[in-house]
């Protein structure tokens, strides 16, 4: 399985995604992102510019990508005016330049979370 190259680009107080197969959507007023503690998101270790921060976390974008597109490598959430960018096992660059991200560990493995929601598998 090959990784996926994202491009982001910061323009006028946004994060683009710059791709002609990948796609970024917002989930800010998802029902399902309410269920995530954006606080952990804005912490340092994700931290890549000023109110930028990129979370990896594959299983979150893999549940997107069942329940919407399969073109979808990217989610964005704007919480308190920061921009929250997750990826899943994907190479990143913002501003032309490679980023590390660090992963956002959630207590439970893929396989325990298609268990709690079957619809998911």
């Amino acid at each position: 399985m090959t990784s996926t190259i994202l491009q982001f680009w910061s323009k006028d107080n946004s994060v683009l995604l710059n791709s002609t197969k990948s796609e970024m959507i917002n989930i800010t007023n998802d029902i399902r992102s309410k269920l995530l503690n954006k606080k952990e998101f804005i912490k340092d270790k994700y931290k890549v510019d000023n109110n930028v921060y990129f979370v990896k976390q594959p299983t979150f974008v893999k549940m997107a990508k069942i329940q919407n597109r399969s073109t979808i490598d990217a989610l964005y959430i704007d919480y308190d005016n920061k921009h929250i960018i997750i990826t899943g096992k994907s190479y990143n660059f913002y501003n032309g330049k490679p980023i590390e991200t660090d992963e956002y560990v959630v207590g439970f493995t893929e396989e325990e979370l298609i268990k709690r929601f079957p619809g998911l598998n």
